[in-house]
């Protein structure tokens, strides 16, 4: 399978990368609930309504854990946490509750650690890479876009460099 991206020009004059092409990733669609639900039912011997059902369900056990402030680790997907965004108080006692300006779930997708081949110094320290799999990346690739495949009316505004903030997504709610 592939993730189809589009190049975009850095055309922030103070950046030092300005001019430059960066790739960004393009969504041709959205999958929803019930689209994941059809495909779950054609997979195993579950009825689509008892996959929905427990789907939904599993929204909102999610949904009141993390406003419980716990995390939410889901096996062979990831972890998934609530953060806050605030404005800066002078001292600790001046923060307030409006300080707080928004939340924003952050997930940090599961993966696994592996040692890659070291070498051994001189004084015995053995170096090496270590490598994350994640496993919602097996098997993926990328493709360049036509011009019209996932067009929106952002792709047409000019922006940045479309660099990501790293493995972590986040989605804010103001």
């Amino acid at each position: 399978m592939s993730i189809y991206y589009r190049l975009y020009q850095n055309k922030l004059k103070n950046s030092k990368s300005f001019g430059k092409y960066y790739a960004r990733a393009i969504h041709t669609d959205t999958v929803d609930l019930d689209d994941i639900a059809d495909v779950i039912e054609r997979n195993c011997t579950l009825k689509r309504s008892d996959v929905k059902a427990c789907l939904t369900e599993l929204v909102e056990v999610m949904r009141d854990a993390l406003q419980s402030s716990n995390k939410v680790r889901v096996n062979g997907l990831g972890m998934f946490q609530i953060n806050v965004k605030s404005t800066g108080a002078s001292e600790p006692g001046a923060f307030k509750g409006n300080n707080i300006t928004g939340y924003r779930v952050i997930f940090s997708p599961e993966h696994t650690v592996i040692k890659a081949k070291g070498t051994v110094s001189a004084d015995g320290k053995v170096t090496g890479t270590r490598v994350n799999s994640y496993y919602l990346f097996d098997g993926i690739s990328a493709k360049r876009a036509s011009q019209t495949e996932g067009k929106t009316a952002a792709d047409t505004t000019p922006t940045d460099s479309g660099q990501g903030s790293g493995s972590d997504s986040s989605h804010v709610n103001p």
